[in-house]
């Protein structure tokens, strides 16, 4: 008994807008990272173990060990993605080496782009200190923002409280799971707190 593949090919796309043009989108986009993923790429997290890239969307970060499987992980990606006829945007991908010697990655349309840092979901990748400066400033934006709040007089200081934990302290400490945690970073966040509750009206 042999397996067949059948290809269902319609005469025509999703009108533009449709809300099932993002759903197919997804589907495509799983099907080739799970065929790229068995190139057998990425790092050992575990003995057993391997995390080949991280997903949101279409915002992909691929991992590896080394340029040269970097390279490959990369190329393998585009030839997959060809075949259903997605286009990897290279003039937005980035490369970024930590602790490894900086190394050219090239692709059919030329060299990558190599940067010492980015931003991926709204975080800094390289540093924790970096990006926990990052989300204090977008947290102290968020604060002041909500200044009548904080000065209310119909509105009682615990729910001033709860309103801090949930729209501020959630921007500052998004992702925190993932930081390494120094002693200044403890002192930065601490003392964002105090700062925060020592304005009378809060």
């Amino acid at each position: 008994m042999t397996n067949k593949v059948v290809y269902i090919l319609p005469k025509a796309g999703v009108l533009q807008g449709d809300s099932l043009a993002p759903f197919l989108f997804t589907i495509e986009l799983d099907y080739v990272l799970k065929v790229t993923e068995l190139g057998n790429f990425g790092i050992q997290t575990h003995p057993d173990k391997s995390l080949h890239d991280l997903e949101f969307a279409d915002d992909i970060v691929l991992l590896d060990s080394d340029s040269e499987r970097a390279n490959e992980h990369l190329t393998c990606l585009q030839e997959n993605a060809g075949y259903v006829g997605l286009v990897i945007n290279f003039k937005k991908t980035r490369a970024l080496f930590i602790n490894r010697d900086p190394t050219s990655l090239v692709v059919l349309e030329g060299e990558v782009a190599q940067v010492e840092d980015f931003c991926y979901l709204r975080s800094i990748i390289s540093s924790s200190l970096k990006d926990l400066g990052r989300r204090r400033g977008t947290a102290w934006n968020v604060f002041w923002k909500l200044e009548t709040v904080w000065r209310s007089q119909s509105l009682n200081l615990e729910t001033k409280l709860r309103l801090f934990d949930s729209l501020v302290l959630s921007v500052m400490l998004y992702r925190a799971e993932s930081w390494l945690i120094s002693a200044q970073m403890n002192q930065i966040i601490n003392s964002f707190a105090t700062n925060a509750y020592r304005i009378p009206e809060l």
